[in-house]
């Protein structure tokens, strides 16, 4: 079930004040529905309605009524560099429409005005990607594509699995990445064959190679990554490979994004650093698609999505995968 939380911030020249307002727990918005949201400010009370039926307020305190708006910011902040941003979250991911502050529509352009307006990773439209199911394909189609799903977690082992269809015009490209409290574990591609990687950073590092020619000919070769605490398997359709992993490898506590197709930028840069893989500091990202992804046997997909960049969704129906995913 996923709520509304909005922050409030009154301040004045004596201190600052926050209150969290947070929609009722029967008004769920994870439904790939149309939801309406309305904040209105009235002396101390700031009140706030969910689809017209879920009411909730909070009382600011202090002397000061008036609402002072210096910046204001739609759908997220991530990445921007501003004093007044505190406790905000990794930004919102959908579609908004009709957003209105005062009477004025903030969506009436997106284009960026310097000094008054800044737009990042906006576009028109609502994107097909925001309906979109676990059971939907992701089709990776640039250099620059990925995803970002919740961190894995990882306690005695984990396991990572897929169908991978690879582009007909690519042969390297990192498939999976996830960062550990040193080093951490990476799955590419490489001259067409699936390399496993997993390693502290400082030297200490076990690779698997398959054997198996990845072509992009219309074929979804399932994938297996178990991480177990003293060894590493990979499996592809029927080949099996597993190699023993060393003491300084045991209990590998990953943390952070798990990402899939390629990584944000910044990370890039950290996970070049840390020596994982030969495509991390060349930055590949894989081209093709990826389908029935499940963590730690559970399933997951495009609805758990948290950062997405470059990317498509293909939909199923009658058994086969319309769109880029039929055949890349």
């Amino acid at each position: 079930m996923c709520q509304v939380t909005l922050l409030v911030s009154s301040q004045n020249q004596f201190r600052q004040c926050e209150r969290s307002l947070r929609s009722e727990r029967g008004a769920s918005l994870s439904d790939l529905m149309w939801h309406s949201v309305d904040v209105t400010h009235n002396h101390h009370r700031v009140s706030m309605t969910v689809d017209r039926s879920s009411h909730t307020r909070v009382h600011m305190p202090g002397t000061d009524v008036e609402l002072s708006v210096d910046t204001l910011f739609v759908g997220g902040a991530l990445g921007l560099n501003h004093p007044q941003i505190v406790n905000v979250s990794s930004g919102f991911r959908g579609c908004l429409d009709e957003a209105v502050f005062n009477e004025l529509n903030l969506l009436s352009s997106l284009r960026p005005y310097a000094n008054y307006e800044s737009v990042h990773e906006v576009s028109l439209g609502c994107s097909h990607l925001f309906s979109a199911t676990e059971h939907d394909a992701v089709h990776f189609f640039s250099s620059k594509a990925f995803i970002s799903l919740p961190p894995w977690e990882s306690e005695q082992e984990v396991v990572f699995e897929c169908e991978l269809h690879p582009s007909g015009n690519e042969d390297d490209g990192l498939v999976l990445y996830s960062a550990a409290l040193q080093g951490g574990v990476v799955l590419e591609i490489r001259g067409g064959h699936l390399v496993a990687v997993v390693g502290t950073g400082e030297g200490s590092k076990t690779e698997l190679y398959s054997d198996i020619k990845l072509h992009g000919n219309h074929t979804w070769y399932p994938i297996r990554l178990h991480i177990l605490p003293h060894a590493v398997q990979l499996k592809i359709g029927e080949e099996f490979r597993q190699a023993s992993l060393s003491p300084a490898l045991h209990l590998l506590q990953l943390r952070g994004p798990l990402f899939l197709g390629g990584l944000e930028d910044q990370t890039w840069s950290d996970a070049s650093r840390a020596g994982l893989g030969k495509l991390i500091g060349r930055g590949v990202s894989f081209r093709g698609c990826l389908r029935e992804i499940k963590v730690n046997a559970q399933r997951t997909g495009l609805p758990h999505v948290s950062i997405s960049r470059d990317i498509t969704a293909g939909f199923q129906h009658h058994g086969r995968f319309e769109d880029s995913c039929r055949g890349a």
